[in-house]
């Protein structure tokens, strides 16, 4: 969790192919906020500003299971660097959004390539 939350894309890629599949699913629980649900996907979505959302996308291509806490709008801390919990929320559904719109385009691109095989496997045995 604290490499997702904190470095770039590259290192924790690297980091994944290195550690087995369990890692990436660990529940840590934040012990200086108990309330707080910790998983590598949550610490970078939430935590890294700059390189989350590629995080998120790799982790998800890696199949890391998706849970309902992994996106759930938490309170800010008091040192966030968002003075108006309204901006911040709106801050929060945009890179939502923006996650939302990556995962419908893997999905076309998933259905495209399905469709592409099975037509070509259908039509390969015809002249043309």
């Amino acid at each position: 969790r604290s490499a997702c939350a904190t470095m770039d894309c590259a290192f924790v890629q690297d980091l994944a192919g290195m550690v087995p599949s369990e890692h990436l699913t660990f529940f840590n629980p934040d012990t200086t906020r108990p309330d707080a649900y910790c998983s590598p996907l949550r610490g970078a979505f939430t935590l890294n500003e700059q390189h989350g959302l590629q995080i998120v996308q790799m982790l998800m291509l890696r199949g890391v299971p998706l849970e309902v806490g992994d996106f759930k709008v938490v309170e800010q801390c008091d040192d966030s660097p968002w003075p108006d919990g309204i901006a911040y929320i709106q801050h929060y559904m945009e890179r939502l959004r923006t996650l939302l719109a990556w995962a419908e385009a893997e999905l076309h691109t998933t259905e495209l390539h399905t469709a592409v095989v099975l037509g070509c496997g259908v039509h390969a045995g015809r002249d043309l």
